[in-house]
């Protein structure tokens, strides 16, 4: 049980413990009939809609066989300084190279079991030193539903990070694109798992389009069941949209709920448009 100073004597708050399989459960003890006590278990959101991370150029772990290739640890980056252009020609080959996802992962365990781990969800194929902390902090807005759960325990009421963005326009948007409560409201009903396609860079966009087209066929069969939507809101990094532009133009168009791209210069504002996807 989750004690709440604010609330009345009889009635108590429960949070959702969640299992291995998605689904949830409360622990709630009995109390003296003649005490008229309620229990209020707190429902979560519980439909999913999956989102893809595609990184840009450089930014998937690679290796070639048991050798780390390129992956921001120190077996990997202390070989380039004195490796030449015959050295790094044999390192940098897209015939012996398949993308690494024993990668370092910032607070693999954070999100419990409500998804899959991050290593499962891909976090692990991502350059760390470019996309680490990033990722991390993208899943938390992502899942800042949980604010709104936490206010029950609490006596000063806080606001969600997309409850922050109502009404705020961020940079040229036009306004009509300006999240409104309704948008933010709408959108915490849903789960955000953040997944990520690594892809050999190394090898054609058009190989690791091919690619993508089977890791959104994966990913939505993770969550059979489970999904608002038969789509993937994709978000890229460089020259992970030209890997993505297929995708959404041809081959999977009709499993693709959203596509956000960014730079380093837009990163809040693709952020935003993800929020209101």
């Amino acid at each position: 049980m989750d004690d709440n100073k604010n609330s009345p004597p009889n009635r108590s708050y429960h949070r959702p413990i969640w299992d291995d399989d998605g689904t949830f459960h409360y622990k709630v003890f009995s109390q003296p009939k003649d005490k008229n006590h309620i229990s209020v278990c707190l429902k979560p959101p519980t439909k999913v809609i999956p989102v893809i991370f595609i990184p840009g150029v450089m930014g998937s772990n690679l290796k070639s066989g048991d050798k780390k290739v390129w992956q921001f640890s120190l077996s990997s980056l202390k070989k380039w300084p004195l490796a030449g252009p015959q050295k790094r020609k044999q390192l940098l080959d897209p015939t012996t190279t398949v993308v690494d996802d024993s990668g370092e992962i910032l607070n693999d365990g954070a999100d419990g079991k409500k998804f899959p781990s991050r290593h499962a969800r891909g976090w692990g194929s991502a350059f760390y030193m470019n996309y680490g902390e990033a990722l991390d902090r993208l899943q938390y807005l992502l899942s800042d539903d949980e604010i709104l759960m936490d206010n029950y325990f609490r006596e000063t009421q806080l606001q969600t990070a997309r409850q922050r963005f109502i009404g705020v326009r961020i940079g040229n948007e036009p306004q009509e694109q300006v999240l409104s409560e309704e948008e933010v409201a709408h959108g915490h009903k849903f789960l955000f798992p953040l997944h990520v396609f690594g892809y050999n860079w190394l090898q054609s966009n058009a190989d690791s389009a091919a690619l993508l087209g089977e890791y959104i066929r994966k990913v939505l069969s993770a969550y059979h069941g489970r999904l608002a939507v038969n789509k993937v809101v994709l978000i890229t990094h460089s020259m992970g949209g030209l890997v993505a532009r297929p995708i959404t133009r041809k081959i999977w168009a009709d499993k693709t709920q959203s596509w956000v791209s960014y730079t380093a210069s837009c990163r809040i504002s693709a952020h935003r448009q993800l929020i209101a996807a």
